[in-house]
């Protein structure tokens, strides 16, 4: 069973089209309803859709989640995402479920930025796209240029070991870290996206941008907290230790202590020793729960 999965949030004007389409290429679609107030579901449910509703709105993640724990309760052979906006195009659905079928791939990712990829997405969010992949790619090691693409087919083996654990935006980013980490193959197919005519992102760009990083950020302080705090601890110490030596070379010549270079100084060292600190500790935390994982 192939299932096309949306996530899906006051989308009444253009969701029937989404689902009429997908249900061409698909077995089965499910809806997840994240606490719409309009008739987003009722015209799902009347389409012959599964419909699972959130009491209120709860985010992407949020939806992402819903999507795996159906997955994983009713063991589709694939699960493919897409927006229920009208920007994925559900006839480019069997380009992005080829190499999982194929068995080349447990990801495939629908990209708007690999060769042949048709996009008319916005100057602003094109450029805002790229640099959070460029993280996101530093980060997971993956080779993949649009790591916020929601068009996404999951084979049965990363639903089984994949779970969003991001509630905003950083959900789709946080996928792919844990897929690196799992040494899932991940691959990207060029699709087609609509931007016009569609509304404009209810999340302001710069809130979303920061959601993202805010999530690959956290991925390496928990990851990798030495690298995380252990290197800028190791700087501020050494910036500490440098101005300090400093202010006692200008007292040792002056007799005349420099203040504001020794509060530095001090404020550096005690900040560079409390970042060493907090990364030991939480390199230990981790490494004992990898242990007994």
């Amino acid at each position: 069973m192939i299932v096309a999965a949306l996530p899906a949030f006051n989308e009444e004007k253009t969701i029937a089209k989404v689902i009429i389409g997908a249900f061409r290429q698909v077995d089965k679609v499910l809806v997840v309803d994240d606490g719409s107030t309009d008739a987003t579901a009722e015209i799902a449910e009347k389409l012959g859709a599964v419909v699972v509703k959130h009491e209120r709105n709860f985010g992407k993640g949020e939806a992402l989640r819903s999507m795996f724990n159906w997955a994983r309760m009713n063991h589709p052979r694939i699960l493919v995402t897409l927006d229920a906006d009208g920007q994925h195009l559900p006839e480019d659905i069997p380009k992005v479920l080829k190499p999982v079928i194929q068995g080349r791939t447990d990801i495939c990712i629908g990209s708007r930025f690999v060769d042949d990829a048709s996009s008319e997405m916005p100057r602003y969010r094109k450029w805002g796209a790229r640099v959070i992949g460029g993280v996101t790619r530093s980060v997971s090691s993956l080779p993949i240029r649009d790591t916020e693409s929601g068009f996404r087919a999951y084979s049965e083996k990363a639903l089984s070991v994949l779970t969003p654990s991001e509630m905003g935006m950083g959900a789709e980013a946080g996928l792919l870290l844990q897929a690196s980490e799992k040494c899932l193959a991940v691959e990207e197919v060029p699709i087609s996206v609509a931007y016009k005519g569609l509304r404009g992102p209810r999340q302001n760009p710069v809130y979303h941008a920061l959601d993202v990083l805010g999530t690959v950020f956290k991925y390496i302080s928990i990851r990798h907290p030495l690298l995380f705090y252990g290197v800028p601890g190791l700087i501020a110490l050494a910036i500490g230790l440098e101005l300090g030596w400093h202010a006692f070379t200008i007292y040792s010549l002056y007799k005349a202590f420099p203040t504001n270079l020794g509060i530095v100084a001090v404020g550096a060292t005690l900040a560079g020793l409390l970042l060493l600190s907090i990364g030991i500790m939480l390199f230990t935390i981790v490494t004992v729960i990898r242990q007994r994982s």
